[in-house]
């Protein structure tokens, strides 16, 4: 394992991972990405294209050009199936590996934690129906199937489209917006209505944050043939052996409503290796269990930091890449 004081440890390699490493090789400093998983590209790494007749600025593709960037440059090294196990300071960041080689230990100057966040499990708000109702999915699960070619729709399908699973929901840990999940949740059922131009939605949200600032989409689509109701389901039931989403009117009254398949647009919650790497490298998190973008000589990027999309994400690890460059020039 290539390691020195004028190295930079990136820990996860994600869309902010690869970023940062891909910046750092482009400006002639080594670093070297240790990845849990077994392959490189994280939870966005996994997305479809949203392209509908024109492409729709999903960035679906973000993750696989810095993924190659990363792999392709000569001053990366890139440890897969591979953990932090050990870390302290002694000249620099002294930090012990575990990866399918054993346990290595090398010195860095400084380190990035980009290890992203956890899509929340929808399963843990029982009243939504997921495991229990037939065709009530996760929008990851939807994304996956469409990218493998293993999600059908028959024709003329109703759909329903629940934003904010598992965000802005204090009672399940997750007080904050996501963020992401707006544009996300209309791109892909845009995208799903492209394939199956006879796909009847009905687009359930509370309130419309999109991150390009597009505020008037919803208007567009409704009037294209959507339906967009303002309101947060009270309950996903089955009968006649599939969904039936209850929720309020916006005059109030409750209604039921039957579909073919329910989407559940899941937030993101910190990842469970926050805790662990916050001890390790000496770093307090916030209130909200997310790393600070810098502590000392521990910088962070990416869904680490909290809720954000692809492109925020890279541009995040192109900065942190920025920030380590300094740390070593004031040395």
């Amino acid at each position: 394992m290539k390691g020195s004081s004028n190295s930079v440890l990136i820990i996860g390699g994600g869309a902010a991972g690869c970023a940062a490493a891909a910046e750092l090789s482009r400006r002639g400093v080594p670093s070297t990405i240790v990845e849990a998983a077994d392959r490189l590209g994280g939870l966005a790494g996994s997305h479809c294209c949203k392209s509908t007749e024109r492409c729709e600025r999903c960035d679906a593709c973000l993750p696989m050009d810095v993924r190659r960037d990363a792999l392709n440059a000569a001053d990366v090294t890139v440890m897969t199936s591979s953990l932090v196990v050990d870390a302290r300071m002694d000249d620099g960041l002294v930090v012990s590996i575990s990866g399918p080689g054993g346990r290595e230990e090398a010195r860095f100057g400084s380190v990035i934690v980009a290890i992203g966040a956890m899509p929340f499990d929808p399963a843990l708000d029982p009243r939504l129906g997921y495991g229990s109702v037939p065709g009530v999915l996760s929008s990851l699960e939807v994304d996956r199937g469409v990218r493998d070619g293993t999600f059908i729709i028959p024709d003329g399908a109703r759909m329903a489209v629940v934003l904010c699973v598992g965000s802005r929901d204090v009672g399940r840990g997750a007080p904050y917006c996501s963020k992401v999940c707006c544009k996300y949740g209309y791109q892909l059922a845009r995208h799903l209505q492209t394939a199956r131009p006879g796909l009847d939605v009905t687009f359930l949200y509370m309130d419309w944050r999109p991150l390009d600032g597009d505020l008037d989409a919803l208007s567009r689509w409704e009037a294209s043939g959507a339906s967009v109701i303002r309101s947060r389901p009270a309950e996903i039931v089955e009968r006649n052996g599939g969904p039936v989403v209850r929720y309020a009117a916006p005059a109030d009254d409750v209604r039921e409503q039957a579909f073919d398949l329910v989407m559940l647009t899941v937030g993101l919650l910190p990842s469970p290796g926050n805790d662990r790497l916050s001890t390790l490298l000496g770093v307090p998190l916030d209130d909200l269990g997310f790393f600070p973008t810098a502590h000392g000589r521990v910088l962070a990027a990416g869904c680490c930091t909290g809720p954000k999309g692809i492109d925020e994400s890279v541009k995040e690890g192109i900065a942190a890449a920025g920030r380590a460059m300094s740390i070593a020039e004031g040395e």
